[in-house]
């Protein structure tokens, strides 16, 4: 028994002196007899003079003294299942590395230096704990030791031996202090350093003691069996006792669990997983990291509702992501999810914050264990990508996929993150588990890419798919490309595995029309052809429709992959400057403003002509008195005559009365814009002194009822215009005239349809469509607005349609500026909007 009372007389704080005086000898009695600490109880297939049997009574006497709490006991059965792994690979001693022989070697001394130089305190003992013994009996690398110590605080022991290195002449390495942090799981102050080139952290043996409110334990010093007991798994419980060179098993399963791959706690899993309910995620990450079995008294200790209430009390959400990360990051990430969805942690792992106010119903979350399965499947049989493949590079491409997997079934639910929407992914990524950023774009991009994908592929098998279709659909995805359709390819993947092999190959064939195509790159090209010369080629106004522009010249260099730079600056050329609406409709402020002054003097000339040959010939007939004479002939020389502001009210008037009109006969808003724009084209070259505006805007919105293929039957259109007492004959009478004012070319481009074409593009990456809609409607308002201005002969439709959706978004608060094609930074776009915005015209005024 006196190994008992040597074990007794060290891990009490409180030793009478005739006991302090005898632990003093310590050093000696290590010689004296075979052990003076508990050391493992070897399984019998296992012999090696490295591993010390401490038999049977000595064990019982050991666990009276040091454990008397009934409930440390080892508990859990294993299941019988022929898939559990056997591990080939255990060794039972513990090769170290010069590195390690060194650190270790100098441990001894530092703690023979302590015992000689403090011989009134309890002797230092030292072991290595925890992962490393383990890796290192699995022969496997591991660069990190923790080293625990008896008698002493871990930072005492890290300044002792730093002291020891200084007074040898070896320079030292800063010892870091980790204070307490039990939010990251770091319930005890520890110590760290380099020595050698290792990081080493220092702490010492303890116990801890759990209340039911928390998973923050109550700490104390304790002794070797406490330590191991209170640590997650049996094999992770293992010590390596620096002094005697054996490996310690003071749980007396640690090694057979090891070898036999078992997954075990030291004490009853309930308990264990009710004072650290962490606990729960860290078994399964190893589980899965080693593929070993979990014993079934734990799984059934996981299941219980009282271990998923303390998950979600106890544990923080950050140290949940850490795990999760960890198992995704790891040897076998599928069954890391097939176990959180077969024991029902699914969404306790996966959760979304009814603060975030989700929105939807879930997939069922037994699909994520059939698609990390086929994951699986696809990337370790090479299947989609080559093993040399640089694109799908490994670790963090199928990091990224296992977590789109776990988050598959929130794919269609949306959440909000205050007032801005987001899906309810994201909110798991940023709340749940509290990933970061990049993760969130990743799982966005693999969920949205899908559609565009598999359109890609039915292009393809209908031998429609072009180049430009290929690259532009690579180009929205980005860089997460090869992501995107490995994600796709297991989604698509059928229930039956006999006809996975039908898919892959369409997505095999997918690749390599890609490689074919020379696409593998794309979306990292950039416009051969850059903003600034094209704003020098095309002599336009730099603004966001230069983005427009440098997407043609993308789309030319997807189609024409050999083209040179001059190729596409001809082709730019005859692009913009084929449309008749450049040609004769685009003036600059100076200009329409003097056209149309020069428009106005003319006009006052012709009636002031008109009225000198109106008076001559009234002179002449008598038709008229004296005082009548006078009165035209002061009015002819004080000149009312309509100004060209004049003229501009008189007309905007006017474009009401269309609106008006659009709205009584319930015609598109394309048919009312395009009647404004040819009454504002008619008169650019004629004045409302020439032609009666009531007049002229029948006939714009009869003519523009044709071009806009609504055309309505003559004596139906004037219907609603009896009140105004125009006729058919008076719709028909202008025809030819507005015709000829507009040279007849009667297609016009408006910014509604470049503005649709942005609420499309859009949704493939927004994340709430009743917000996207909201903006788009507003964006109409204000190309509404647009059509009482003179920004048509300013700006290109685009332009105008970006500047809408600008001022639309600052209104409804959509984040806009996200999409990289609306970067604003030009003055021109500037300009525009406070053109569209300074209108007095409202689409409810007109409307009302």
């Amino acid at each position: 028994m006196l190994h008992v009372f040597i074990r007794s007389t060290r891990t009490s704080r409180k030793l009478p002196s005739i006991a302090r005086a005898f632990s003093n000898k310590y050093n000696l009695l290590q010689k004296a007899i075979p052990v003076a600490a508990s050391f493992v109880k070897l399984n019998s297939k296992i012999s090696s003079p490295e591993l010390v049997d401490r038999g049977s009574k000595k064990r019982e006497a050991d666990q009276e003294i040091s454990c008397p709490d009934p409930k440390h006991k080892r508990v859990g059965s294993l299941v019988p299942d022929s898939k559990m792994v056997k591990i080939t690979e255990f060794s039972s001693t513990i090769d170290l590395s010069e590195k390690e022989k060194k650190i270790c070697d100098l441990l001894r001394r530092v703690s023979d230096h302590l015992k000689f130089t403090q011989p009134d305190k309890e002797p230092p003992v030292l072991r290595v704990a925890g992962g490393w013994v383990r890796d290192k009996l699995l022969k496997r690398e591991c660069h990190d030791l923790d080293i625990a110590v008896n008698s002493m605080t871990g930072y005492e022991l890290a300044t002792h031996v730093n002291d020891f290195l200084k007074s040898e002449g070896i320079n030292t390495k800063h010892i870091a202090k980790i204070q307490l942090n039990p939010e990251r799981s770091k319930h005890l102050e520890t110590a760290t350093t380099i020595i050698f080139g290792l990081s080493i952290d220092f702490a010492n043996l303890r116990s801890e003691k759990y209340n039911t409110d928390s998973r923050i334990p109550t700490i104390e010093f304790g002794t070797p069996y406490e330590d191991a007991c209170r640590r997650d798994t049996t094999m992770n419980a293992l010590f390596y006792n620096i002094h005697t060179e054996k490996v310690e098993d003071f749980t007396e399963k640690g090694l057979d669990d090891l070898r036999d791959g078992i997954i075990r706690t030291p004490l009853a899993p309930f308990e264990t997983f009710r004072d650290d309910p962490l606990r729960v995620l860290r078994v399964i990450r190893f589980a899965s990291r080693f593929n070993f079995k979990i014993v079934e008294e734990a799984i059934e200790a996981m299941k219980r509702p009282e271990i998923k209430s303390d998950l979600a009390i106890k544990v923080s959400r950050e140290r949940v992501g850490v795990e999760l990360d960890k198992m995704l990051s790891g040897a076998n990430p599928s069954l890391s999810i097939e176990m959180i969805q077969s024991y029902g942690l699914f969404h306790d792992v996966f959760t979304v914050d009814s603060a975030a106010s989700p929105s939807g119903t879930p997939l069922d979350s037994a699909i994520t264990p059939r698609l990390a399965k086929i994951a699986d499947h696809v990337y370790k049989n090479n299947i989609l990508y080559r093993d040399d493949s640089k694109l799908f590079t490994g670790k963090e491409d199928i990091r990224g996929v296992y977590l789109a997997i776990c988050l598959y079934p929130f794919k269609n639910m949306t959440a909000k993150q205050g007032k801005k929407p987001i899906t309810a992914a994201q909110a798991i990524i940023r709340d749940g588990v509290k990933l970061s950023n990049a993760d969130m774009d990743t799982v966005t991009v693999l969920h949205h890419s899908m559609a565009g994908i598999r359109d890609a592929i039915q292009k393809m098998e209908d031998d429609t798919l072009t180049r430009v279709d290929l690259g532009l659909m690579l180009r929205t995805i980005g860089s997460k490309w090869p992501s995107a359709i490995f994600f796709s390819c297991i989604v698509d993947m059928p229930e039956n595995e006999g006809s996975w092999s039908s898919t892959t190959e369409k997505y095999i064939k997918l690749l390599d029309r890609i490689e074919t195509w020379n696409l593998c790159q794309v979306h990292k090209e950039k416009p051969i052809i850059d903003g600034k010369a094209a704003v020098k080629l095309l002599g336009v106004k730099p603004g966001p429709a230069i983005r427009g522009i440098l997407d043609s010249v993308m789309l030319w260099q997807l189609e024409h992959p050999e083209g040179s730079v001059d190729q596409c600056k001809e082709y730019l050329k005859e692009l913009y400057e084929q449309s008749s609406q450049y040609l004769h409709w685009r003036f600059s402020k100076s200009e329409l403003a003097a056209i149309r002054e020069g428009n106005n003097r003319l006009s006052i000339s012709r009636v002031k002509e008109n009225l000198k040959k109106e008076n001559e010939l009234r002179q002449k007939s008598n038709e008229i008195d004296a005082a009548k004479k006078a009165e035209d002939v002061v009015a002819l020389a004080e000149g009312k005559y309509l100004s060209v502001k004049d003229e501009l009210d008189l007309i905007d008037f006017y474009k009401q009365s269309i609106a008006k009109y659009a709205k009584l006969c319930r015609l598109p808003s394309q048919v009312m814009a395009t009647a404004m724009t040819f009454f504002k084209r008619f008169y650019i070259h004629n004045t409302v002194m020439d032609y009666n505006p009531k007049n002229i805007m029948a006939t714009c919105v009869y003519l523009a009822t044709k071009t806009e293929n609504s055309f309505v039957q003559i004596n139906d259109f004037i219907k609603p215009l009896a009140k105004s007492k125009i006729t058919s004959e008076d719709v028909l009478k202008y025809e030819f005239v507005i015709s000829q004012s507009l040279q007849f070319e009667f297609s016009v481009y408006h910014p509604y349809k470049s503005s649709y074409g942005l609420y499309l593009d859009i949704q493939s990456s927004t994340q709430d469509f009743d917000l996207l809609t909201q903006t788009y409607e507003k964006a109409e308002s204000y190309i509404y607005k647009s059509l009482y201005t003179d920004a048509c002969f300013h700006y290109m439709p685009p332009q105008i349609a970006l500047a809408a959706w600008r001022l639309a978004s600052t209104d409804t608060q959509y984040e806009i500026d996200r999409y990289k094609y609306l970067d604003e930074k030009e003055e021109g776009e500037r300009e525009l909007r406070d053109t569209v915005k300074e209108s007095n015209m409202d689409s409810d005024d007109v409307f009302s």
